[in-house]
């Protein structure tokens, strides 16, 4: 039976707000270091106005889909240490709104709120380095017009991706990242040699395969529900792997 009290929802995520502020301060303040060394190092080429206008759109989508699969791995990195899990088992909350909580962080709530930041931070550095040399003041918007398609198929990915790092983070005790990103590649890999010796076999190429990920309407739709089925399959397995954990 799952146990909802949002009083202690909104308690926990106080509680795991207090104990991580200081490290997600560095580590914004280590992805704004980053920004402006390799924004440096590229917008000193002050004739490039194309590459300065589209640069930000690759580090994004890299940002995004390192960033969750590294910050879902974290998730539940206090069962890793079996004081800490104790103490976290302990405290006056049930299974599923300790579940819910880290999910939601490295969820939909990830995505959004790390977009909102990278166009904060990449506006930040357009400003900065266009009075050092300047260049016009662009603004980087994810959700704009020119780049929501790409938004889109990113946050497809990302809806595979979250859960099963959020599973792994549960699953092991140790190297979550590492043998969750190796495990979840060779799984990948896998699955794309039979689909593609599948096709080749029945079609005599690869070609009607690679057309399933077409940005058709109709394709974007299948690849959206497919998704969104093993995000929730996923979820649902790692909230069971919690509370198997924690008996």
């Amino acid at each position: 039976m799952i146990e909802f009290d949002f009083k202690r929802f909104t308690g926990l995520i106080k509680y795991r707000f207090a104990i991580n502020k200081k490290t997600w301060a560095l580590q914004l303040a280590g992805i704004f270091g980053i920004a402006m060394v390799i924004t440096a190092i590229v917008f000193v080429d002050i004739n490039n106005k194309l590459f300065f206008e589209d640069f930000y759109q690759p580090f994004y989508v890299m940002l995004m889909l390192f960033s969750v699969a590294y910050v879902s791995s974290r998730s539940f990195s206090e069962y890793a240490n079996t004081a800490k899990g104790f103490s976290y088992v302990m405290l006056p909350a049930s299974s599923f709104e300790k579940f819910l909580v880290p999910a939601l962080f490295s969820g939909i709530l990830y995505f959004i709120i790390i977009s909102v930041l990278y166009s904060l931070i990449a506006l930040l550095t357009n400003v900065i380095w266009s009075v050092f040399y300047g260049f016009p003041i662009y603004f980087f918007n994810p959700f704009s017009e020119s780049l929501i398609n790409d938004t889109g198929i990113l946050f497809m990915f990302y809806l595979v991706i979250q859960p099963v790092f959020l599973f792994g983070s549960i699953a092991l005790r140790k190297q979550h990242f590492i043998i969750t990103g190796i495990v979840f590649f060779i799984i990948f890999m896998v699955i794309a040699g039979i689909a593609m010796g599948y096709s080749s076999a029945a079609f005599g190429s690869t070609k009607y395969f690679s057309t399933t990920f077409d940005s058709n309407e109709d394709n974007t739709l299948k690849n959206y529900v497919i998704a969104g089925v093993f995000h929730l399959i996923m979820l649902s397995a790692s909230y069971f792997k919690l509370k198997e954990r924690e008996v």
